[in-house]
């Protein structure tokens, strides 16, 4: 009886050896194999080109005024909006200047929405798909804007890729002179 399991312990580690040799045939031979190769290929730190997403942009809601009209500044992209009546929605579009930007209009990523809500002057800003915020300034002020550095302005947010955000202003009268900035990033 011992000598008859002793045989059947050999025959399954026999099979199992072959099983395990077959395998290990098999393996060796498709990683010869050239399209097996060309699926395996796995791209390098060389090989792999840096996305865009870590470079941020300076972004403005357009607005009736530029800076240069408005006498802020004399090279400073950007605009100045009036919000005059409290029972208006206004919405502009957030424009940053790209690598490429050669004066016009730059690249349209997003919408600054503005309206009144129960004595509350709001600011949405939205982007567009493949865009994130990373802060937003907003200028909101019965005042005349004095500068165009969003360091300046009124309210800001430090955000991290969020793809809206909203500043709520108290304000007592109308109109209020406003700029929304966004510092974008790509995500895709």
């Amino acid at each position: 009886m011992c000598l008859k399991l002793d045989a059947m312990k050999t025959k399954s580690r026999l099979k199992l050896m072959l099983i395990l040799a077959f395998f290990s045939f098999f393996i060796t031979a498709c990683e010869q194999d050239e399209v097996f190769q060309e699926l395996r290929s796995a791209p390098t730190k060389e090989s792999v080109q840096l996305t865009p997403t870590n470079k941020f942009y300076t972004g403005f809601a357009f607005g009736e005024n530029s800076f240069i009209d408005f006498g802020l500044s004399d090279t400073q992209w950007g605009w100045i909006s009036k919000f005059e009546n409290q029972k208006d929605t206004l919405y502009f579009p957030l424009f940053i200047r790209t690598e490429n930007y050669d004066g016009g209009d730059g690249a349209n990523i997003g919408e600054l929405r503005l309206f009144c809500n129960s004595g509350d002057f709001v600011a949405e800003y939205y982007t567009r798909k493949g865009w994130a915020m990373m802060e937003t300034n907003l200028y909101a002020s019965t005042k005349k804007p004095i500068s165009c550095d969003p360091a300046s302005f009124t309210a800001h947010h430090q955000l991290f890729r969020k793809t809206t955000d909203q500043h709520l202003i108290s304000v007592k009268k109308l109109p209020v002179y406003v700029i929304g900035h966004a510092t974008v990033i790509r995500t895709q």
